[in-house]
C-alpha cells in the first residue's frame, strides 16, 4: 500500500519539472528506434536523463505506473547511459562530413564565364554556323557582339594551309577573304537569328591585305577582326540583306581590310529559282542560262530539287600546268586550255577537298576567285602577291555549261592596256554591271537587289584602298577577269599585283 502510494504522489512533483526537462517532446513524433536519430544511431540511452524523474511517464495511465517501476528504480539503467552516450558522438561525428556534394561549386561558375565564352576559349566555331562541313575548313575561333551592328571576332590561320599556300613567305590572300566570308555567315546566323538552312547569295566579296603584317612564322597567326554591318535590309524584323565591313588585325597591326554583300533567300524560294537550272535541257532547246536573283550561294547542304550536281555532267577540259598558274599540284588547277590568248576555259574539280567543301549546286564563288588570281598569274607570267582583289558576282555560273575565263591588263607605270578580247573592257569597274537584260520576276529581284548592293559598296574601303594603292605605289598593275557562259558575264574581279 505504501509502495503504491509513492507511485500515485511521485507524478505530482513530476509534473512540475518536466518544463525545464524537455527531452522527452521529440520522443512524441519519433516513436521506437527513430526517437534516436538526432543522435545519428546513437543507443537509446540518450534519452534517459540520469534524473529518474524525467523518466517517469507514470502520469499517463495507471496501468503503465507499475510497469516502468523497475527502470525508474534500477540504476544499472542510468549509470551506463552516460559512458555508452559519450562515444556515441564521436563514432557518429564523421558521418556529416559524407553529407555535403561538391558538385554546387561549379554551377555558379558557369553563368559567370558564360559571357567570355565565345572570345577566350581556343576552339573552332561550329562547321554549321561557316557553313562547312570539314572542321579543318573552319578559320574562326569566336565571336563577341560590341554594339548593335558591330562585332569582335577571332580567327586563327594555320601555318600551312593545303589549298591557301603561301606566296612569297607569307599568307595567301584569299584566306582572307575566305576569312571575311565565314565571319559574315557566322553572325547572320548567330547575331540576327537567320535560320541555318537559309542561303546566302554573296553578290561582291573585297579584301586588300597588307604583306608586310601577312609574314608566315612558325606559329599559326592568331587575328582579331573588327566587323561592322551596314545597309542593313529587314523585312518583317528578319535580316534579308548586309554589307559588312571587316578589318582584320594580327599583333595590333591592320593585315586586311575587306568587305561583302549579300541577300538572304530562303529554302522555298531558293528551290524555285534554282530548279529550272539543274534540270538538264533537252538538245536543241539551249541550255538553261537565266539569271538567278544571287550569284553565289552558300548553305549547309544540297537544295532538295529535282536536279543534283551528281546527275550534271561537267564539260571535259583539260587543265594547263601547275606552274603555269602558280600552283604545285594539279588538283588545285581550275584554269584550262583555250585556243585564244588571254583566255582559258573554267576547269571544274567537283571533289576538290577545300572549293567542293560539300556539294554544290553551281560554281561555288571561292573558285571563282581562284580562277581570276590564276588567270592573273598566267596573264603576268610570274606569281606575285595580290595586294587587292574586287569582285562582283553577276548571275549563277552553272556547272553543266562551258565557262571561260579572260583577262584585261592596266599598268599604270606605262599607262599601257592589253586585253585577250575586244570585248573584254567592259570587266573594269565591278559596280557598272548589273543585270543582263529582263528575264522575268526572279531576275528583276537580281536587278533589285544587285543595284542596292552595288550603291552601297561604291563606298566601302576597300574601293577607295584600291585607287589610293595606285596612287602611293606607282609599279603595280590592275588586272580585269571576267567569267563568261554563252557570250553572257556572269562574274568580274579586279586584282592589283606589284609588278616586280
Amino acid at each position: 500500500m505504501s509502495a503504491s502510494t509513492f507511485r500515485v504522489t511521485h507524478p505530482t512533483p513530476a509534473t512540475r519539472h518536466p518544463a525545464p526537462h524537455t527531452p522527452t517532446p521529440p520522443a512524441t513524433p519519433h516513436t521506437g528506434n527513430h526517437a534516436h536519430t538526432g543522435n545519428n544511431g546513437a543507443s537509446p540511452a540518450p534519452t534517459t536523463s540520469p534524473h529518474p524523474r524525467t523518466t517517469t511517464p507514470a502520469p499517463v495511465t495507471a496501468s503503465t505506473a507499475t510497469a516502468p517501476a523497475t527502470a525508474v528504480t534500477s540504476p544499472t539503467v542510468t549509470t551506463p547511459a552516460p559512458a555508452t552516450a559519450a562515444p556515441a558522438p564521436a563514432a557518429t561525428t564523421p558521418a556529416p562530413t559524407t553529407t555535403p556534394v561538391p558538385a554546387p561549386p561549379p554551377t555558379p561558375a558557369t553563368p559567370t564565364a558564360s559571357p567570355h565564352y565565345h572570345p577566350t576559349l581556343t576552339t573552332t566555331v561550329p562547321t554549321e554556323y561557316v557553313h562547312r562541313a570539314s572542321i579543318a575548313e573552319v578559320l574562326l575561333t569566336g565571336w563577341q557582339r560590341l554594339s548593335d551592328h558591330t562585332f569582335h571576332v577571332t580567327a586563327q590561320w594555320p601555318r600551312g594551309h593545303a589549298f591557301y599556300t603561301h606566296i612569297n613567305g607569307c599568307h595567301d590572300p584569299l584566306i582572307a577573304a575566305e576569312t571575311i566570308r565565314q565571319a559574315g555567315i557566322l553572325l547572320t546566323h548567330t547575331e540576327y537569328h537567320v535560320p541555318l538552312d537559309t542561303h546566302l547569295l554573296i553578290t561582291h566579296l573585297n579584301v586588300t591585305t597588307h604583306p608586310r603584317h601577312l609574314q608566315a612564322t612558325h606559329t599559326p597567326a592568331n587575328l582579331q577582326l573588327h566587323v561592322t554591318y551596314t545597309h542593313i535590309k529587314q523585312r518583317r524584323n528578319t535580316l534579308t540583306g548586309a554589307t559588312i565591313n571587316v578589318t582584320i588585325t594580327r599583333n595590333g597591326h591592320t593585315a586586311a581590310t575587306g568587305n561583302g554583300t549579300f541577300t538572304c533567300i530562303t529554302p522555298t524560294i531558293y528551290q524555285r529559282l534554282r530548279t529550272p537550272h539543274l534540270t538538264p535541257t533537252p538538245p536543241g532547246t539551249g541550255t538553261p542560262t537565266t539569271p538567278g536573283t544571287g550569284m553565289t550561294s552558300t548553305t549547309t547542304g544540297i537544295p532538295s530539287t529535282p536536279g543534283t550536281p551528281n546527275t550534271l555532267t561537267l564539260p571535259p577540259t583539260t587543265p594547263v600546268p601547275p606552274h603555269t598558274v602558280g600552283r604545285t599540284h594539279p588538283t588545285d588547277v581550275v584554269l584550262a586550255h583555250h585556243p585564244h590568248p588571254h583566255t582559258w576555259n573554267l576547269h571544274i574539280n567537283p571533289h576538290h577537298p577545300t572549293l567542293f567543301d560539300h556539294p554544290q549546286d553551281h560554281v561555288p564563288g571561292m573558285l571563282l576567285i581562284e580562277a581570276a588570281r590564276q588567270a592573273t598569274t598566267a596573264t603576268h607570267h610570274h606569281h606575285t602577291l595580290p595586294t587587292t582583289i574586287t569582285t562582283h558576282f553577276t548571275q549563277y555560273t552553272e556547272l553543266h555549261t562551258p565557262t571561260t575565263i579572260t583577262t584585261t591588263t592596266h599598268d599604270p607605270s606605262t599607262g599601257s592596256t592589253s586585253d585577250g578580247e575586244d570585248n573584254n573592257n567592259s570587266a573594269g569597274s565591278t559596280s557598272d554591271h548589273g543585270d543582263h537584260g529582263d528575264h522575268g520576276a526572279s531576275n528583276r529581284n537580281s536587278t533589285r537587289h544587285n543595284n542596292n548592293h552595288n550603291n552601297g559598296s561604291n563606298n566601302t574601303r576597300p574601293h577607295n584602298d584600291t585607287n589610293r594603292s595606285n596612287t602611293r605605289q606607282p609599279h603595280t598593275r590592275t588586272t580585269h577577269i571576267t567569267a563568261h557562259q554563252n557570250n553572257t558575264p556572269t562574274f568580274h574581279a579586279t586584282i592589283t599585283t606589284p609588278t616586280t
